[in-house]
C-alpha cells in the first residue's frame, strides 16, 4: 500500500512538472512570436489592414500571449508569476512603441527593447529555477538574432577534440 501511494505521488508530481514545463514553453513561444512579429511590423515587413496601432495590438492577440499568460498565472509559483507579469508588461511596452510608429533604430524602441530583453532573461532564469534546470549546456532565451558562426572550432589535421581538450586543461 505504501509503495502504491509513493508511486501515485511520484506520478502526480511528474505530471505537474510536465504541465508547468509545457505551459512555460508555450508562453515563451508566444512572447517570442509576438516580439518577432512586432519587429517585422516596425520594419514594414508585416502587412495588416489595420492601422499600425491596431496591428500591433492584434499581434499579441493572434500569437496567444493572453491565453498562455493565463495558464502561467494558474499553474506557476509566485516567483514565476512575477517574472511572467514583468515580461508581459515589457512586451506590451514594445507593442505600444511600435504601435505609434517607432522603428527599431529609434532611441525609444531601443530603451524599451532593452527592458524587454532583461525581463525575458529574468523570466528564463526564474523558470529554470522552478524546473530545477541547472545544465549550463542549455542556453538561455535571448530573443536576439544569431551571429554568424565562427569556423575556428574545426579540427586541425592530426588533432582531435579530445587532444584539444587535454591540451586546454594542461
Amino acid at each position: 500500500m505504501l509503495v502504491t501511494r509513493m508511486q501515485w505521488r511520484y506520478q502526480r508530481e511528474d505530471r505537474w512538472y510536465e504541465i508547468r514545463r509545457e505551459t512555460y514553453v508555450e508562453f515563451l513561444t508566444a512572447l517570442n512570436k509576438s516580439y518577432e512579429t512586432l519587429w517585422a511590423l516596425s520594419l514594414g515587413e508585416y502587412q495588416s489592414e489595420l492601422p499600425q496601432v491596431g496591428a500591433a495590438r492584434e499581434i499579441l492577440r493572434s500569437n496567444g500571449v493572453y491565453e498562455t499568460r493565463q495558464r502561467v498565472l494558474i499553474t506557476a509559483p509566485q516567483p514565476v508569476i512575477d517574472a511572467c507579469e514583468e515580461a508581459f508588461r515589457r512586451l506590451k511596452d514594445v507593442r505600444d512603441v511600435v504601435g505609434i510608429g517607432e522603428d527599431t533604430d529609434s532611441a525609444d524602441f531601443k530603451k524599451i527593447d532593452d527592458l524587454f530583453r532583461r525581463a525575458i532573461r529574468e523570466l528564463d532564469t526564474t523558470i529554470r529555477t522552478d524546473l530545477t534546470i541547472h545544465d549550463p549546456e542549455i542556453s538561455a532565451v535571448t530573443f536576439a538574432r544569431p551571429a554568424p558562426a565562427l569556423t575556428h572550432d574545426k579540427e586541425t589535421p592530426g588533432s582531435t577534440q579530445q587532444e584539444r581538450k587535454e591540451t586546454a586543461t594542461d
